[in-house]
């Protein structure tokens, strides 16, 4: 992680946050807007497919989708926190299951790793800089759905993240949140022939859910 923002990642994403997060998750399953990204995307699983999450975290949508079906799962975070307790949470899947974990900036790792069926980021890209580059990298890893959680762009978001990056910047932590725009994310999956299937908002949140064509999809496969 060459950058200062993804080396206070693993300040702000700490063990006692990880921790935290994981009991949480335990007790009450996943949050309302993972929850909505799960259902979107359980509509169109195939049957047995492959996942990549990208800041997956304590890997809520990866445990999730195991359950569901998955028998390949990875898992990208800057956070080692996060990572650990990921891999005390997939440990708990019954059944056959490959996991991956990858430490560090997905710019950077994964380009190790293989295409996936499905690919999310959940609460992912406001944590990020480079949308562009992160969109692009990210949507060329699926073959059948990517799904996202990021925030809406209204005054009350602007706000709250002005506020934020200053009290980041008096605790002089070189990490921030980005408020992107969500048409520039949108205008760059169209690009590369992703259609939006499920798109929903809550007061903060949207929540996307794209798919590829079957001829697009078996294109890809077949590369």
């Amino acid at each position: 992680m060459p950058c200062a923002h993804c080396i206070d990642i693993e300040k702000e994403f700490d063990r006692r946050t990880a921790a935290r997060d994981l009991k949480r998750y335990r007790r009450r399953g996943p949050r309302k807007t993972t929850r909505m990204l799960l259902q979107a995307l359980k509509q169109r699983l195939p049957e047995r497919f492959s996942h990549l999450d990208i800041g997956g975290g304590v890997g809520m949508i990866a445990a999730e989708l195991a359950r569901a079906g998955a028998t390949d799962v990875a898992l990208v975070d800057a956070s080692s926190a996060y990572l650990n307790a990921a891999r005390e949470n997939l440990n708990t899947i019954n059944g056959a299951v490959n996991k991956t974990f990858r430490h560090g900036d997905f710019l950077d790792v994964g380009k190790d790793l293989p295409p996936a069926d499905v690919v999310t980021l959940d609460r992912v890209i406001c944590c990020y800089p480079h949308v562009s580059e992160l969109v692009r990298a990210s949507s060329d890893h699926a073959r059948r759905l990517y799904g996202l959680v990021y925030p809406r762009k209204n005054p009350i978001m602007k706000l709250f993240v002005i506020v934020a990056n200053m009290y980041l910047g008096l605790r002089k932590c070189a990490f921030r949140v980005y408020l992107h725009d969500p048409d520039r994310v949108q205008s760059l999956l169209a690009e590369t022939g992703w259609t939006p299937y499920y798109q929903s908002r809550t007061f903060i949140w949207r929540v996307e859910v794209y798919s590829k064509s079957e001829h697009q999809v078996n294109t890809k496969t077949s590369e």
